[in-house]
This record gives C-alpha cells, sequence and structure tokens, in this order.
C-alpha cells in the first residue's frame, strides 16, 4: 500500500497536530498532577 502525494501529506499534518499537542498540553498536566499531589483535602 503506498500513499499518494494527498496521502502522505495528510498523515505528516496528522504527526504534526500530534506532537504539536503532545508539547503543549504535557506540561501543563504535569504542572497540574504536581499541584494536586501537593494539596490537602
Amino acid at each position: 500500500m503506498m500513499l499518494d502525494a494527498a496521502g502522505w501529506d495528510a498523515l505528516l499534518l496528522s504527526l504534526l497536530v500530534g506532537v504539536t499537542s503532545i508539547v503543549i498540553a504535557l506540561p501543563l498536566a504535569i504542572w497540574v498532577a504536581w499541584v494536586l499531589a501537593r494539596r490537602t483535602f
């Protein structure tokens, strides 16, 4: 199964969106987890 140019573009765009969302969301998620772990309920 070979991809044409449009297929490769869609695949690369999906990878870019995934990596960008991880890079943006992961530091925030780690910070929230740290704050919640240190908080006394």
